[in-house]
């Protein structure tokens, strides 16, 4: 199965204050140990460290991220 995943959802799964967080999280383990293949709009890894940076105010949060979401895939 095929899943295209926004921004938002990756950014959930790694900030533990959003409200979805644990839903995104387990969704995301889910698709991962189903071996599902993602898709990722071309805009998400900058959404996604500016949520981080914003969210954790801690900018090195969100290369940290980026770095494990490469290293991951």
């Amino acid at each position: 199965m095929y899943y295209c995943i926004d921004a938002s959802v990756l950014t959930n799964s790694y900030i533990k204050n959003e409200v979805h967080h644990e839903y995104s999280k387990e969704f995301l383990n889910k698709i991962h140990e189903e071996g599902h293949t993602v898709f990722l709009p071309e805009s998400a890894f900058p959404e996604i460290a500016s949520a981080i940076s914003r969210g954790t105010d801690d900018p090195s949060k969100a290369v940290e991220f980026i770095q494990f979401e490469i290293d991951y895939s």
